[in-house]
């Protein structure tokens, strides 16, 4: 049986009650010594000395009892990484974290959503896929977001199924929600799995993969990722004993002998549309988007949960359309109209005619915030400057941070240019539009530095692998060492050079750095700059670190077949008892429990696409509800020091599959007329394929690929 410790154990604590003692005694005499206890026996008297060692002694146990033990494994959300995300949680981290608890990866490594603490306390862990567990099942109440919370929010130590104040009800229309921040559970509340609120804290928001209008495989994103091994390097090289330049698999910087297998796709160029990112990419990577493209009207729209939280976060455009939008000094470059042949990329097929500059900011840190402090602009095609400019912050500067912005003082003491300024030299005179593309490293803290929204982005941060993958984010200055071989950012150099006696980062350096990263990029193709890792499932990860796994639940033979023991099995009991046997022997379990997600209809959705789903009260539901609180309560029985997972994956999907089969319907339709040769599709109205449909279908999706995943350690009791 496991519980949560109430006191912690601290460093450098006394030594218990008969532990040896360097102190002399003040009787060296032995002789003497056994004469005076003589006599404290006759008469009754106390050693003073032992007295007040007791004393202490007793004292100093009180202090240890009411002090938390430090040495026991606990795990904390990062609100600070929390907080500023736009989309919650992915399961490739949730993996991520699993797989380094598991194998004692660096913790470096992991994502940083999570902190785990005395990692090396943990003797095992057990992830449970429990998909069906919905929010209303759970009582939650959304966690207010304000500057006065803490960096993070501890979800241990605390008392497995012990009694805690409950959380007040609080009106969500009230608060301020971040899409990724972990949501207190309710204590004292009358929900349908009260087991879940006493062994978890907090419920933390996942997104499931996926496209527009369908949710990925959750299970196969789950338990497979990239492999451990050195990742493959992609880089066009020089072959000295050939006559024709091909790509070169290359292993930690040196070539490989053997030449890896050339594709039309490896070595075609890449036109720059190809690297721009697109409006869901734009919002995940913290990019402001314009007002144009959040409009229903958009066929680059983004879906309306994605346009609500934008326009939050920009406290809403003031207009819409082709001019210049300003909102607490944000603009937004102005929307081009259509040419007439419909085609708003114009001149598309000569790149050459198109806008295009490289952007980079130096700022300052003010009272407030950092704010733009100098910015140069580049012209991708000339790699000529133009436009470099100091600019007057409007707050008192506290920090110049000049030892990277290469600001000081003395530069910025009679310069009279505004950020306002900028924003008119971008505008009127480069005639920075929507069909203009703008490059840069992180482009997205400089485009906020400038107050700047625009559509067209390319960001070498995001084209440009780091080695150990997404989401990790490689530096400016190790991907112009790696991919072009020279140094930048170096302390005393112009551009280029390395010498000069410059103190900080030169922005006109570090736009032209991107500049030759993109064009390099462009001529070598796609996997030009990427790391490619084997795909691997998570037992064989585990396995390579002599770690000892089990897969209990059914798909056995699919997803279990690397796993050290894999038990087929349906029902939830027999899941739980098989994880409780194996997990003495075994370092890692998962278990898959689906009878909730059955009795809901959500295992085989499209199958019950067109019924009424059960009801949470049906006594179908309720009897699920029931075996699943059951089986969650013997997680107290687990051994000490076991870390537990729970994720459930998605949201609801049937009103999803409704929405795909009709689609699929209509879609099946329109191929039978064009086959017969008519314009007419003889359906009703209600199974009428519409734009409106469609939009529906998208925020469906979306909101199905929503999840929860728990955390929580089993400690001694």
């Amino acid at each position: 049986m496991s519980q949560v410790a109430t006191a912690l154990p601290m460093m450098g604590s006394p030594p218990e009650p008969g532990a040896s003692s360097s102190k002399k005694r003040p009787f060296e005499d032995l002789e003497s010594e056994r004469m005076n206890e003589i006599i404290r026996k006759v008469t009754g008297e106390k050693d003073p000395i032992l007295h007040e060692d007791k004393r202490k002694l007793k004292k100093q146990k009180k202090k240890r009892e009411k002090e938390p033990l430090v040495s026991l494994p606990s795990f904390a959300f990062q609100a600070s990484d929390l907080r500023s995300r736009t989309q919650a949680v992915s399961l490739d981290e949730v993996r991520s974290i699993i797989v380094g608890i598991a194998t004692d990866a660096p913790a470096q490594t992991l994502p940083k959503f999570l902190a785990c603490n005395n990692r090396s306390s943990i003797k095992r862990t057990v992830l449970l896929y429990v998909p069906g567990i919905s929010p209303v099942l759970l009582g939650l109440q959304p966690a207010p977001i304000s500057a006065s919370h803490e960096s993070s929010a501890i979800v241990h130590p605390a008392s497995l199924f012990a009694a805690r104040p409950p959380t007040p009800a609080q009106p969500a229309s009230a608060l301020k929600l971040a899409p990724a921040f972990p949501l207190p559970l309710p204590r004292a509340c009358n929900c349908p799995l009260p087991v879940m609120t006493n062994l978890f804290s907090h419920a933390c928001p996942t997104r499931a993969p996926g496209d527009l209008t369908r949710i990925g495989n959750i299970l196969n994103t789950l338990l497979v990722g990239p492999s451990t091994v050195p990742a493959t390097v992609y880089a066009k090289e020089k072959d000295q004993d050939k006559d024709d330049d091909g790509w070169t698999e290359v292993k930690k910087g040196k070539r490989k002998g053997k030449r890896a297998s050339q594709s039309q796709e490896d070595s075609t160029p890449v036109p720059l549309s190809a690297l721009v990112l697109s409006p869901m990419e734009l919002a995940s990577e913290s990019y402001m988007v314009p007002s144009y493209l959040q409009s229903s009207s958009s066929s680059t729209a983004l879906p309306s949960h994605v346009t609500q939280d934008i326009s939050i976060a920009a406290n809403g455009w003031n207009a819409r359309g082709g001019v210049p939008v300003h909102t607490l000094e944000w603009v937004e470059t102005p929307l081009c109209a259509p040419s007439s042949d419909g085609d708003e990329d114009e001149d598309e097929d000569d790149e050459t005619k198109q806008k295009v500059f490289a952007i980079d900011c130096e700022m300052v840190q003010t009272d407030e915030d950092k704010e733009l402090a100098r910015v140069c602009v580049v012209d991708y095609w000339t790699r000529g400057v133009v436009y470099d400019q100091l600019v007057r912050p409007t707050r008192p500067i506290q920090d110049y941070l000049t030892q990277f912005s290469g600001i000081t003082p003395e530069m910025l003491e009679s310069v009279t240019t505004t950020l306002a300024d900028v924003q008119k030299h971008f505008l009127s005179t480069l005639m920075i539009d929507s069909r203009t593309i703008l490059i840069g490293h992180s482009l997205s803290s400089d485009l906020r530095a400038l107050k700047l929204a625009h559509p067209r982005c390319i960001d070498t941060s995001v084209c440009f692998q780091h080695t150990r993958g997404p989401p990790s984010k490689p530096g400016l200055k190790w991907l112009t060492q790696r991919w072009l071989g020279r140094e930048i950012q170096m302390t005393g150099g112009n551009v280029g050079s390395g010498a000069g006696g410059r103190v900080g980062h030169c922005p006109e350096e570090d736009a032209l750095a991107c500049v030759d990263l993109l064009k390099k990029k462009q001529a070598l193709g796609m996997r030009f700059g990427m790391f490619e890792r084997p795909l691997e499932q998570i037992f064989e990860t585990a396995a390579k670190a002599s770690k000892t796994s089990v897969y209990v639940g059914s798909g056995a033979a699919t997803f279990g077949s690397k796993a050290t023991l894999a038990v087929e099995c349906e029902g939830d009991e027999e899941v739980m008892e098989n994880i409780i046997s194996a997990l003495p022997t075994h370092d890692f379990a998962f278990g898959r429990l689906q009878g909730l997600s059955r009795a809901l209809g959500w295992t085989d959705p499209a199958a019950h696409a067109h019924t009424q789903p059960p009801s949470l009260s049906s006594p179908e539901v309720q009897t699920a509800l029931t075996t699943l609180n059951a089986q969650l309560q013997k997680i107290s029985g687990f051994p000490p020091h076991t870390a537990i997972v729970i994720l459930t994956g998605s949201s609801d999907p049937l009103e999803m599959a409704r929405l795909n089969k009709k689609k699929h319907a209509w879609d099946a339709k329109v191929r039978e007329a064009r086959a017969a040769g008519s314009h007419d599709i003889d359906v009703p109205d209600e199974d009428k394929w519409t734009t409106a449909d469609g939009r529906a279908l998208e925020d469906e999706c979306e909101r199905t690929k929503a999840g929860l995943v728990f955390f929580c350690i089993t400690l001694p009791r």
